[in-house]
């Protein structure tokens, strides 16, 4: 079975780069024991509608093609906390699709309101094996 990662963030910055390149390298250095719970591939897959020359309305169409064709969603927030539409957008779709959720936050960035319980992991802590848990 392919597992696939939705990677939600405000742009394509350093952190979404870092996240995709270590879920990529799991097909490589964690092939047995991702063998091992039933999986064969895992995919990150990131849609960044601010560079995107489609249409607003084309663009929500394919992240929620995506989002309900992954079985995860990690969300990437900025240092600054501040989550754009197209965040909330994707953050809500995922929930409502009951999705498993992980946010990726820096220098302890907040996630408002009712999402505050969500599973946060600091970017300073980070490491392959931390986002490898999170994906089993």
């Amino acid at each position: 079975m392919e597992v696939k990662i939705f990677i939600s963030s405000r742009t394509n910055i350093r952190e979404t780069c870092l996240l995709k390149e270590y879920i990529n390298s799991f097909n490589k250095e964690y092939k047995r024991k991702l063998f091992k719970y039933g999986i064969s591939k895992v995919t990150p897959v990131h849609i960044e509608p601010a560079r995107s020359s489609i249409t607003a309305t084309s663009v929500r169409e394919k992240i929620t093609k995506e989002i309900e064709s992954s079985d995860m969603f990690f969300l990437i927030l900025p240092s600054n906390g501040g989550a754009n539409e197209w965040i909330m957008f994707e953050l809500g779709y995922a929930m409502a699709r009951d999705k498993k959720i992980a946010a990726f936050t820096r220098n302890g960035a907040s996630i408002p309101g009712p999402l505050e319980n969500i599973n946060r992991i600091p970017f300073e802590n980070l490491s392959r094996k931390e986002i490898f848990y999170q994906i089993l």
